[in-house]
């Protein structure tokens, strides 16, 4: 799961109040160890363009603001792929108990379609600490279901079952991450896949 920080900035979608004009600094922690991510955005007009490092590879997307807030394409790395994450809603909606739903899809990945569906709701209001300093945050939880579809006539490597792989990519997953006014993701963690990530650096 991604997430991206940012500043408000003077422009036509106000939903950029939790997206990006600065550099955020993030540890991650999963069952594969420790890494660093950097997140370097810039708010161009109504868009936010966001540089993301981590070990020496970096991925530059861009979130634009539509008639239900901000939303993204991810690149993939196979031109004829498309990774759709959904939306993040605009600030005037973000308040203790609102709830929203997004979609999201891949396609064109050796002709497989993965689509997903997150329930989001707004919790709780909480101040969290990480090394980046103490924050008034917005707990956001969330519940995500996934369902991939084969092409007809896919042949899996020998001792992998079709069923088992589906069954395994849809099982729901949940995540909870606490949002900062003006600064963006200060932390996020989803439990069943031991992963956390926090905000150890922010740079306006």
């Amino acid at each position: 799961m991604l997430s991206w920080s940012g500043l408000a900035g003077a422009v036509a979608c106000d939903t950029q109040s939790y997206l990006a004009s600065g550099t955020a600094t993030y540890q991650m922690v999963s069952p594969a160890g420790k890494s660093t991510v950097v997140n370097k955005a810039v708010v161009k007009g109504s868009s936010v363009q966001v540089t993301s490092t981590s070990n020496g590879k970096s991925t530059t997307v861009v979130w634009n603001c539509t008639a239900k807030g901000m939303t993204v394409n991810l690149p993939t790395g196979e031109a004829k792929a498309s990774f759709d994450i959904g939306f993040l809603p605009p600030s005037s909606a973000w308040k203790v108990g609102y709830s929203w739903t997004s979609t999201g899809k891949i396609s064109g990945m050796a002709g497989m379609t993965i689509t997903t569906t997150t329930q989001s709701r707004i919790t709780a209001s909480e101040r969290v600490t990480t090394p980046a300093g103490t924050f008034n945050t917005l707990r956001v939880e969330s519940t995500t279901a996934s369902k991939m579809q084969l092409p007809s006539g896919t042949k899996l490597p020998p001792g992998m079952d079709a069923a088992a792989l589906a069954g395994a990519m849809n099982s729901p997953s949940k995540s909870t991450s606490w949002y900062a006014r003006g600064v963006g993701t200060v932390k996020t963690t989803m439990p069943d896949n031991k992963f956390t990530m926090t905000l150890i650096k922010f740079v306006r």
